[in-house]
This record gives C-alpha cells, structure tokens and sequence, in this order.
C-alpha cells in the first residue's frame, strides 16, 4: 500500500519527458499517470500551498464545486486508462480549468477535485467538451494566474523550484511539496502559459 501510495506522488512525469505536446511545442499538464518510482532523489519541501481558484473553486470540496458549476458528475469525461476529468471555460473563453478526478478511489465525492490545472484554450486539441463558466479569470489565492512572468511567479513563490528547459524558450517547473501536494508550471519565453496543483491521493 505504501510502495503505491509514494507511486502516486510521481504520476507528473510530463515535465521530464514532455511527451504530450501541443503542435507548438507547448508541453500542457496532461495524462497524469502513476509510475514507479520513489521519493530519495526529489526534494521534498515546505511551502504554501495553494488550494482555490478565485478564492470559491476549492480542492477536495464538492460543495464549492456544486456552488460554482452545479452538479457536474454527469460531466466528467471518463477517459479509458486515464485519470477522469471535465474542463471549463471563462467568460471570453480563452482560458481553461481542467479539474482532475481519480476514479480508483471509490471514496471520493463524484464532485471532489484532487488537481486543478489552468491554461489557454488555443493549446489544448479538443475543445467539443469545454463547459462555460461565469468566471472571467482563473486565478490561484497565492496570485498565480496566466501571463504572469518567471519573476512575477519567484515573487509570488520563491525560487525553491526544479526548472527543465525543454524546447527553444519553454520551461516546465515542478515543486514536490509535504503532505503530498505538488505545482507545476508551464512557460513560454519566460511567460506562464499552464499551471496545475494540487494534492495526491491518500
């Protein structure tokens, strides 16, 4: 139980092998798959942790959910070999939320959310299964939102982050937090272009 637990915590591994790529080369925080693997070589750290987006979408609680979007268990794309989830939309539409659901933990709430991710509708492929939200901006409590620079986001952060360089002006950055929380950010020239955080399953 242990060994699958710590698996969990490693279920990121885009940002070392950013295999899900957009036609541009924008490496999105997709397909989050547990893989073997253990905690000796990642530096396990004290940080804030973020758990709002907009100071109402809450990690881990169905009623905030229920309360900004209504009931949407009936939503969720239930992918086959992936994690389960269901993306939102603002108001202009061109930003995302995708919050994550695990389907293996029978005990979680149909409209509890253990990762939310954020990004720009241009860079993900399909677009048929975008729900419309009220909310203009998706934005954390920390003050993490898109756009935002590198030096914006060390403000905001801290610099206590392992930073890959992948293609000509993209970077992925990856914080390995206690209580199994993680954030991960996806940037282009220096600029956020997709964020995620949240918890692993306990």
């Amino acid at each position: 139980m242990k060994t699958k637990l710590f698996s969990f915590l490693f279920f990121l591994i885009l940002f070392s092998s950013c295999n899900n790529q957009t036609g541009n080369g924008i490496c999105l925080i997709k397909n989050k798959k547990p893989f073997e693997n253990n905690t000796a070589n990642k530096k396990i750290i004290e940080c804030y942790q973020d758990s709002t987006i907009n100071d109402l979408i809450r990690i881990n609680n169905a009623e905030s959910i229920i309360n900004s979007f209504g009931d949407i268990s009936l939503k969720i794309n239930k992918n086959e070999n992936d994690d389960w989830d269901v993306y939102f939309k603002n108001k202009k539409g061109d930003e995302y939320l995708r919050l994550i659901f695990y389907p293996d933990l029978s005990y979680i709430h149909n409209n509890e959310f253990s990762f939310f991710e954020v990004g720009y509708v241009k860079d993900i492929n399909n677009k048929a299964h975008l729900f419309q939200s009220g909310f203009m901006h998706f934005n954390t409590s920390s003050g993490c939102s898109l756009g935002i620079s590198l030096d914006s986001l060390y403000k905001i952060k801290g610099k206590d982050f392992k930073i890959t360089r992948t293609a000509e002006n993209s970077a992925h950055i990856i914080k390995y937090c206690k209580d199994l929380y993680v954030e991960e950010y996806s940037l282009k020239n220096d600029t956020i272009i997709s964020f995620g955080f949240g918890y692993y399953p306990e």
